[in-house]
């Protein structure tokens, strides 16, 4: 159980490095050099990490949604269980995106949470993180799992399977949390990641 909780504390530095992804929504159909050149002016004002408490309040909050309920119900059916009431284990902030602090622009309210999961396996251990992002009236929730017994946080983000509900409220396999990792992880200015979707 010592090593579970190693993992997953790494699982929440990751999730510390992708709070940059939902800030580079509106980069959507730019080149990439304009992408990178834009995301680098956003800035985050008003940012406030959540307590323990207000994590567990959004999670009591998120799970009455419909799409989240059905991510819920999936990664239960696969064995998961949430971690709760524990700080090493759920993440999240709120905040204001000032897309552009060069210049005055428009700004939209941002609030991320991440929380992990786990289940025991014949060999070890498995994690899994749930995801809920919202940027402006833009709402994405997913699940992330990863690579049994893996340790390395990196590698872990790299080998990560994701899985999103579509329009029709199908469960589907998705690739933007990990897409945006491997960009985030390569930027030297660390906020330059493709838009997640």
């Amino acid at each position: 159980m010592k090593n579970l909780f190693k993992l997953t504390l790494g699982l929440l530095i990751t999730g510390l490095m992708l709070a940059s992804i939902p800030f580079n929504a509106f980069s959507q159909g730019k080149s990439n050099a304009e992408k990178s050149a834009g995301s680098e002016k956003a800035k985050i004002h008003k940012m406030h990490n959540f307590s323990l408490d207000e994590l567990e309040g959004k999670w009591a909050k998120y799970s009455a949604d419909p799409s989240f309920k059905l991510l819920i119900a999936e990664v239960k059916k696969n064995g998961f269980k949430r971690i709760d009431k524990n700080e090493k284990t759920a993440w999240g902030y709120s905040g204001k995106l000032l897309r552009d602090s060069t210049k005055e622009s428009v700004s939209d309210d941002v609030e991320i949470c991440l929380f992990d999961f786990y289940k025991k396996t014949a060999n070890g251990a498995q994690t899994l993180t749930m995801v809920w992002r919202r940027v402006g009236s833009e709402t994405y929730k997913c699940y992330m799992e990863f690579p049994e017994n893996e340790k390395n946080g990196e590698t872990a983000m790299n080998k990560a399977v994701e899985y999103t509900v579509d329009n029709n409220g199908n469960i589907t396999l998705a690739h933007s949390f990990s897409r945006c990792w491997s960009s985030w992880w390569s930027c030297s200015s660390r906020v330059c990641c493709t838009p997640c979707r």
